[in-house]
């Protein structure tokens, strides 16, 4: 394990939108080897990131669907005497309605955020392919069910599995504005009757969901996700590009991340773009976006870091990128600026890692 030190790295400049320049830089890394283990639970899969301001911890929770163990969240410790570095210090396991931990196979949970009342707000993709529908589930911090926040019917499986999320394409990213005044989430990939799943030829059309505090969905954005990359000019790749996080700046503007894995080339492909919604079409009532026109019915993103440029990465051990799915700002650094944290999940794969990257983020 590394700590993540502070060593000065590639200064990216983001794109412009509404005269707000957005800098990131890159202040370090952070590896856990696979089979680390924290209150005898396997510390992998890391899918979701936050960050409690009160507390000075990161939550971060496994998308183990109970497989290894039961479904749960890690609670990490911060130390920034000497760059930062992350202790996990305990695991909560959370309950259903029932006050039982999930059974095998019953979720799927992907992102994670803070909510105003210091609730913990919770995504799964489902697994649709075991009969379970995506979900939002607010927990207590002691991993206690409070409620399930209401889905919008497009997400929802029909009678004949006609339309809703695929399977292990749902709802992966979670964020909550600094105010805790909004919160967005939105699918992976296309809903089935949105459209089709990303190639090297096409993207794919998603929806964000904005919602009200109280759990009222106010929005669907239309945010159309990048084609999978070919840098090789292959006609063919294996492979596929989702939209994996969102990140809230405030109640317009956020940071987008897709995450592309292609088979073929044994390549993580991680890019993080600007968005604004301000202008943004809303397309709640809509039941289909394949109509929607591709040039301007879609939201406008601006790519601000493509992470390729940042390799090889500080730790000799491990130079390259991994499957990255978490996105959270961090703690304050001494100068008073603010700091924005990505985590990996490892698949509780052997030829994986945990990586946590820290970047110095200027709004």
């Amino acid at each position: 394990m590394k700590s993540l030190l502070l060593v000065p790295l590639l200064l990216m400049q983001l794109s412009v939108l509404q005269a707000c320049a957005v800098t990131l830089e890159l202040i370090g890394d952070q590896n856990f080897r696979y089979d680390t283990q924290v209150g005898g639970t396997a510390f992998n899969g890391l899918s979701g990131l936050a960050y409690d301001l009160e507390e000075g911890c990161f939550y971060a929770v496994s998308d183990d669907r109970s497989q290894f163990h039961s479904a749960r969240y890690y609670v990490l410790a911060v130390d920034d005497d000497d760059g930062f570095t992350l202790t996990p210090q305990k695991v909560i396991f959370f309950q259903d309605a029932d006050r039982q931990f999930f059974k095998k196979n019953k979720i799927d949970f992907e992102g994670l955020a803070i909510l105003g009342n210091k609730n913990l707000l919770v995504s799964s993709e489902g697994p649709v392919e075991q009969g379970e529908e995506p979900s939002l589930t607010e927990f207590r911090m002691d991993g206690s069910f409070v409620k399930q926040w209401n889905l919008p019917s497009q997400f929802i499986q029909g009678l004949e599995g006609e339309k809703g999320v695929r399977e292990n394409l749902g709802l992966e990213a979670l964020t909550v504005t600094p105010n805790f005044e909004c919160i967005f989430t939105a699918n992976e990939q296309a809903l089935k009757q949105d459209g089709k799943k990303t190639t090297i030829v096409n993207g794919s059309p998603v929806r964000i969901i904005k919602y009200s505090k109280s759990g009222k969905v106010l929005a669907h954005y239309p945010y159309m996700v990048s084609p999978v990359p070919n840098p090789t000019g292959m006609n063919a790749l294996q492979g596929g590009n989702g939209l994996v996080e969102l990140l809230a700046l405030d109640e317009y503007r956020l940071l987008a991340m897709e995450r592309s894995w292609v088979t073929t080339l044994n390549t993580v492909y991680i890019r993080i773009y600007l968005i604004d919604l301000e202008e943004g079409r809303d397309v709640s009532s809509v039941q289909s976006l394949k109509s929607l026109n591709r040039e301007s019915g879609f939201v406008k993103k601006t790519l601000v870091l493509d992470l390729d440029s940042l390799l090889p990465l500080p730790d000799p051990e491990y130079s390259s990128l991994d499957n990255i799915e978490g996105m959270s700002f961090g703690p304050d650094l001494p100068d008073g600026s603010k700091t924005l944290f990505l985590v990996s999940d490892g698949n509780f794969n052997t030829s994986q890692r945990t990586l946590f990257l820290a970047f110095k983020i200027r709004l």
